[in-house]
C-alpha cells in the first residue's frame, strides 16, 4: 500500500528532523501494524501507528512517500490512511480494495 502526501511550505513552522506517522484503518476500523509496540502520542493518548518515516524538514514544500508492505491477506471494502506529524492529524486518504 502506497501512502504520498506533501508538506507544504510553511516558514513559521519548525524545521529539523520530523517523524510522519501513518495510521491505516481497515474496513473494520482495525488498524494495520506490524507490532502492538508501534506507538506514538497523539492528543495526549499513545495510539498505534502502521509505518512511519523520518524526514528533514527545511520549511519549503516536501513530498513523502511510505509503503505497507502486505504480508496479509486485505479484507474488503475501504481502507483510511490517517497522517501525522509534530502531534497534528495533517491529512486523510481513503481507498477501496476489492
Amino acid at each position: 500500500i502506497e501512502v504520498s502526501f506533501t508538506i507544504t511550505k510553511n516558514i513559521t513552522a519548525p524545521t529539523g528532523e520530523k517523524t510522519a506517522y501513518i495510521r491505516i484503518m481497515q474496513p473494520d476500523q482495525e488498524l494495520l501494524t506490524k507490532s502492538s509496540a508501534n506507538n506514538f502520542v497523539y492528543e495526549n493518548r499513545t495510539i498505534g501507528f502502521s509505518i512511519r518515516r523520518k524526514f528533514e524538514y527545511t520549511g519549503e514544500s516536501h513530498d513523502l512517500t511510505l509503503y505497507w508492505d502486505i504480508e496479509e491477506t486485505l479484507k474488503e471494502g475501504e481502507y483510511t490512511a490517517y497522517i501525522f506529524v509534530d502531534g497534528n492529524m495533517i491529512g486523510s486518504g481513503k481507498a477501496i480494495f476489492e
